[in-house]
């Protein structure tokens, strides 16, 4: 579907981008960049300098390499990264030379499930995810206070429903669900996304109305058991980091069956055995494991990195 959008609409997205930036005072900082995908008129490893507000200095980085956006960083030291989860978790997955960061901005995919973990190794540093779509713009940002993913209510309602289509309870996993009234040329009712979250209605800073847990995306990241239940495909990021792991990624191959792709660290070694019981005691005792150790981790054909994937329906 072809949703279209007047310039009122995109001034509207950018009124509610802004609003979540001064939540988070983006404009303190004096120096911040802005990783952006390479085109051609800017090809990979180009950076362009620019003024900001009240004169920060921005350094726009076009690239896909971590490696590049690195040197970028510590020739600059801005204190405000704007990126992808997948470029900010490989930067933090080698933290020297990043202690300049104050604030990390991601967005467009869902936050690894290590990202909380490795970010630590930055005490200084926070971070602000935004969750929203091309369709309906800016739906909700994490809270500095409570960390809750708070809705863009000015502009947009969002339910989170279970499978009979009621509203999920507390903690409950379900679809989003959005009505956009903001965009007059062709607004959205009651529009399917096609992702999961997790909802809670008891954060601090707005008891009683829906908020946001967390993020988990497209079903096609959710896995299926046999009965037809979808689970989380979540292992605890801590425990599976002390095994060795420096990076991995669960791939659902049938109702039964996970591949647990990975990389190591100098010197570590993993057994099936290892994985296999944290995948029964924080999923499910239906689903068995094999390992696959990989070189690489690609994107999908969308450019977007998938953490977690089901190769089924």
């Amino acid at each position: 579907m072809e949703v279209r959008k007047t310039l009122r609409h995109f001034q509207i997205n950018m009124m509610d981008n802004q609003k979540a930036f001064r939540a988070w005072q983006t404009q303190d900082h004096a120096i911040a960049a802005y990783n952006y995908q390479p085109t051609a008129e800017k090809p990979d490893g180009t950076v362009a300098l620019a003024a900001g507000e009240r004169g920060q200095k921005v350094v726009n980085v076009f690239t896909h390499s971590a490696d590049k956006l690195h040197q970028v960083i510590a020739a600059h030291k801005p204190a405000l990264l704007s990126t992808r989860p997948r470029m900010a978790t490989t930067l933090l997955e080698q933290p020297t030379g990043l202690s300049s960061l104050r604030l990390i901005i991601t967005s467009t995919e869902s936050l690894p499930d290590n990202f909380t973990a490795l970010l630590a190794a930055l005490p200084d540093c926070r971070n602000l995810d935004l969750y929203g779509s091309v369709e309906t713009g800016l739906l909700a940002t994490t809270c500095p206070k409570c960390g809750n993913y708070h809705l863009a209510e000015d502009t947009s309602f969002v339910e989170v429903l279970g499978d009979d289509g009621t509203p999920v309870p507390e903690h409950g996993l379900g679809r989003v669900i959005v009505t956009v009234h903001s965009n007059w040329a062709m607004p959205l009712i009651r529009y399917d996304i096609g992702d999961y979250v997790q909802a809670s209605y008891q954060s601090p800073c707005a008891p009683g109305r829906l908020s946001l847990m967390r993020i988990h995306g497209r079903e096609i990241m959710m896995f299926r058991l046999p009965g037809g239940e979808l689970v989380v495909p979540r292992l605890n990021a801590d425990t599976v980091l002390k095994l060795g792991v420096a990076r991995f990624k669960m791939v659902q191959t049938t109702p039964n069956h996970i591949e647990f792709r990975y990389q190591l660290r100098d010197g570590a070694q993993l057994s099936v055995a290892a994985i296999q019981a944290l995948v029964h005691q924080q999923m499910s005792p239906l689903l068995g494991v094999t390992l696959k150790p990989v070189t690489e981790f690609p994107l999908a054909p969308s450019g977007k990195y998938l953490m977690h994937e089901r190769l089924f329906s």
